[in-house]
């Protein structure tokens, strides 16, 4: 047996329901992971447009511990390059958590970027 419900509560739900499947997961996601968890998974699929397509095949941002964000890197030399430039890396990566995860708080933002060398 199907049951009617009123109209207006038809599009009231409707208009509150996730659209995609992206959009599903990722309310399931922001609930469940830990604030640092969710905010590498996020880094790690907006990475291309954080650091750019050149560097985005050459890096990987892989998990943050406290206040330090590790990203993988395909050599040494790039990893010393970056270092140069993590002040830039650290306040793009913290306006781009901002804007993408409302939980994010000021108290939550990177502070420190360790680049590694590793073979992937």
């Amino acid at each position: 047996m199907k049951t009617a419900y009123p109209k207006n509560l038809q599009e009231n739900l409707s208009k509150n329901l996730p659209t995609n499947l992206k959009d599903i997961l990722s309310d399931i996601l922001k609930n469940k992971l830990k604030i640092s968890d969710y905010d590498t998974l996020l880094l790690a699929t907006n990475w291309i447009n954080i650091c750019g397509k050149d560097l985005c095949g050459k890096t990987k941002p892989k998990y943050i511990r406290g206040k330090t964000l590790t990203v993988f890197t395909d050599s040494s030399v790039l990893s010393f390059e970056l270092s140069f430039l993590k002040d830039e890396f650290i306040q793009k990566i913290n306006d781009y958590l901002t804007k993408l995860n409302e939980n994010h708080r000021e108290a939550d933002n990177i502070t420190d970027i360790k680049f590694k060398n590793i073979d992937y």
